[in-house]
Formats: structure tokens, sequence, C-alpha cells
């Protein structure tokens, strides 16, 4: 029996891996499969997906220090690029506190050149193994003699310490960055033996920043859009928007959002109810997706929970225990496909649900904009500057508009002249989801699977 260690960290992954059927395929094939994890004191997060052949160890992480930020500009500066300028300059994510414009020039000067010597990722790879080694899971690796280390996040602390042990036992690695901008963000410190990822974009990344061949590196789609290929779950419409207080004669505008703090999101969804009230897009009704990786992001709308046409979505329950907030139900995930479904258009603002909407055939309009009193530290405009968020608006598979007046007519075109740029989205899916055809999950399983017999 071949012993698999996969890392999950998040909740999202618990959904990528486990409800997506990756682990359930691993586990029917005869796979012993050891989960470490943060949460592997939480045994109702695996109740579901209970097997023999599945155990479930803690996983411990490696504390931070003044190395392993030094570290991570080095890591950064190896592979400098489009992106990580931005972040130099800009705050990109809500979780991140605003960029020293004291650190400016001297990474500019001392880090950004490190891309342009020869050899440098391997040499700062090399040096972080044997500086940072990370051992505090190296006991199960005695324990369980794996044949194969699984990392679902291979930029995440944790999942590095991992890998490194790994490394160290000669255990072959495999792994799959979690999401469409990770891979330019900074050097993964570890490369494992072979890597998997959404789509041919990513793979492009992987070969150009992270020094993979192309022969180690598979498109298999990402798990997380399985679940939109099965029409089947796509509930009445009478029935969905009942369930959620709306009205099924009316067009339905859903507003996702980016996230608590990265910008004035209400203004934006204040205009909408500014453009229904003049009747410019007849009879229509806003449901507002709150982020949900951040606690109390529909706080920002509640003034319009007020308005007889917004409903502020409450419909998913928000689990703080786990670092992102998931919700790993399945009613989460059908509650999700159901708002993207029967939308007429999804408006947000350079978000990842720009795929998820194209997936489900919606249309979206992306908002990059400011109102006048903006300051440069809230703008939009800047969201729209990473080499991921350029590379999908290239595409003209979504409406970009870049002031009030694009917004009205953007919002026009779609919500009542129903009109859709078909075409552009086939190519924007197959660019950056591999396919929508709800087989990722067994892609993945059968690569792991490979691996093993290799």
């Amino acid at each position: 029996m071949k012993t698999v260690f996969i890392i999950i960290t998040r909740g999202s992954l618990v959904m990528n891996f486990f409800f997506s059927g990756v682990a359930k395929k691993l586990l029917n094939t005869g796979v012993k499969l050891i989960v470490l994890s943060p949460f592997s004191e939480r045994k109702e997060v695996f109740t579901p997906f209970q097997h023999e052949n599945l155990y479930i160890e803690p996983l411990h992480d490696s504390p931070q220090t003044t190395l392993s930020r030094i570290m991570l500009e080095l890591l950064k500066g190896a592979i400098f690029n489009k992106t990580i300028h931005t972040r130099y300059i800009h705050r990109i994510t809500a979780a991140d506190s605003p960029p020293s414009k004291l650190w400016y020039l001297p990474r500019m000067l001392f880090f950004a050149p490190l891309r342009l010597l020869p050899g440098f990722k391997n040499l700062i790879r090399f040096f972080d193994f044997h500086l940072q080694p990370q051992r505090e899971n190296d006991y199960l690796f005695e324990k369980y003699k794996p044949d194969l280390v699984f990392s679902t996040t291979p930029n995440g602390v944790s999942d590095v310490g991992v890998l490194k042990g790994a490394k160290r036992h000669g255990v072959k690695t495999i792994a799959m960055p979690k999401s469409w901008d990770t891979l330019s963000k900074f050097l993964f410190n570890t490369k494992t033996d072979r890597l998997l990822v959404w789509s041919s974009f990513s793979k492009e990344q992987a070969l150009r920043y992270q020094g993979y061949k192309d022969s180690e590196v598979s498109v298999t789609g990402a798990p997380q859009f399985d679940y939109y290929a099965h029409k089947e779950k796509i509930m009445e419409r009478e029935e969905f928007f009942k369930k959620n207080g709306l009205d099924p004669k009316k067009r339905l505008i859903l507003y996702g959002s980016t996230g608590s703090n990265l910008c004035y999101e209400s203004r934006y969804a204040d205009l909408i109810k500014k453009y229904i009230d003049e009747e410019y897009l007849g009879k229509a009704q806003v449901l507002i997706r709150p982020h949900i990786a951040y606690l109390g992001d529909g706080e920002q709308f509640k003034q319009l929970n007020k308005y007889p046409d917004f409903v502020v979505d409450k419909q998913e329950k928000q689990d703080s225990r786990f670092k992102d907030n998931w919700d790993i139900s399945e009613e989460y995930l059908s509650h999700l496909f159901n708002s993207l479904s029967h939308a007429d258009v999804c408006v947000n603002v350079a978000s990842t649900l720009t795929i998820d909407a194209t997936m489900c055939g919606t249309p979206v309009i992306n908002i990059n904009f400011d109102f006048p009193d903006i300051k440069k530290d809230m703008s939009v405009k800047r969201l729209y500057k990473s080499d991921y968020v350029d590379e999908i608006t290239s595409f003209g598979a979504t409406w970009v508009v870049k002031s009030e007046e694009e917004y009205l007519n953007a919002l026009k075109e779609v919500v009542v002249e129903g009109k859709r740029k078909d075409e552009e989205m086939k190519k924007l899916i197959k660019h950056f989801a591999c396919a929508n055809d709800g087989r990722a999950a067994e892609r993945i399983a059968n690569a792991t699977l490979n691996m093993l017999k290799n």
C-alpha cells in the first residue's frame, strides 16, 4: 500500500481536495492518505470523508523570524516582475499592510536585480533549505514512511517545512498552487518534482518564474470549478429567488465584493441603486455577495438592505476557525453556483469571481474607475496592475469600465439589451481554467497516482 501525505491548511482546501472527490479516488484505489492539518483536532471537518485508510495528523508551523523575512525579499527578487513591483508600491490584498515607502528604493536597488543573476534561483533555494531547515514535522516521515508528499499551498510556510522534510527523507513531491495569483508573487522556497496547475496561463508562469521544465508541469483545471459542470444542481428560478427574498420577474445583478477594506465598494453598489431609481435598468434588483474570506465584509453594504430591490446575502456561514473563514458545506457551493447561474450579470472589482461567473455563463462587468475624492491607497485602479488581472482583462471577455458613464452603459447593454461575449468567454475559460468539464479532480487524482507508479 502506497502512502501519501496531503497538506490541508484552509477550509477552501477541504472543499478543493475532499469535497471535489480527489481524496476519495486516491483512497478507493488503495492509497493510505495522511492529512497534515493545523485543525486536526476538529474531527467534524473530515468526518464526512471517513475511510479506513484516512488518517489525520497535526501540522506544526515554523515561527517567523528576521531571517525568514529577509529570505522572502530574496525570493521576490529572484523572480522580480510586474506583480511584485506593484506590491512594492500598493497594498493589493486586504490582509496586507501598506508597503513602506522607505523600503522601495532598497528593494529596487538590491533585490530586483537578483533576477538577472544566472543560477540565483537554485542558489537561494539551497541556502534557504540549509539556513531554515524547518524540521517541526520530520517525525511524521519516520512514523509513516510516505511515498509521496502533496502540497496544496507550495508558497505556504507550513507546506514548505513538510516539503523540506520530504527532500531530507528522499520522498517524491507534487504540488498544486491554490489560486491564479500565486506563481508570480515570489520564488517558491522548494521546487517539487511535479507541479499541477489550473491552466495554460499558470503553466506559462511556472516555467517562467518557478524554474520548472515543460515536462514537470501538468494542466489539470481547478477542482473548485468542477461543481459548475453539474447543471442539475441549478435550482428552479422561482425557488431560488423566493429563498433569497428576490423577485423572479426582475433581472438580477450580482455584486461580488473583493474584500472588506481594499476599496470603498459600497459606493459602486450605490450607483446601481441610482441607475435603478432613474429607470435606466428596467425592472432590476441587486444581490450583494460579501467576500466569504473576510469576516464582517457585509457591514459595508448594510445601508442598502433597507431598499426593496437590494439584498445583502447572508446565506453563507463563515467559519472563523479556518484561516480563510471558509464555509465547507455543500450548501455554500450550491448557493454560489445558483447565485452566479441565475444572475444576468456579475459586477466586481478585479476579483477571481470573474472566472467563476464566466464558468457559469454569466457576463461580467469589472469596475476600474475611482471617485474624485479617493486617495491613491484606496484606488481600485491599483488592483488591475498585477499580471494575472491584466491578463484576464486582455481577453475582452468582460466589460472593463473606466468611468461612471461606461459603468451605466455596460449595465444597460447587459441587463437591458442582453448582450454577451460568448466567444471571448470560451477563450478565457480555456486560458485560465483549462476546461469546463467537471473533471479537474479526476485529472489531479490520476496525476498523483501516476507519480506513485513511477
